[in-house]
């Protein structure tokens, strides 16, 4: 999405989480390293891990 800022760098908008939903994503991004996962991200508190492009999302089961 273009915001209309011009720069070459990146932006990165984070979600504010919980110790408990902050401590999850860190599995979660271990265990996307170890099974050669492309994506994960945080909304509304909950982690969302997706293998490719071409895969449903998988959502944490911890809340």
């Amino acid at each position: 999405m273009d915001l209309g800022f011009s720069t070459s760098n990146r932006i990165y908008i984070d979600e504010s989480l919980t110790p408990q939903s902050r401590a999850i994503f860190g599995e979660v991004k271990k265990f996307r390293n170890q099974q050669h996962f492309k994506f994960i991200w945080t909304r509304n508190g909950k982690v969302f891990l997706k293998k490719d492009e071409s895969q449903q999302s998988i959502a944490s089961v911890f809340d």
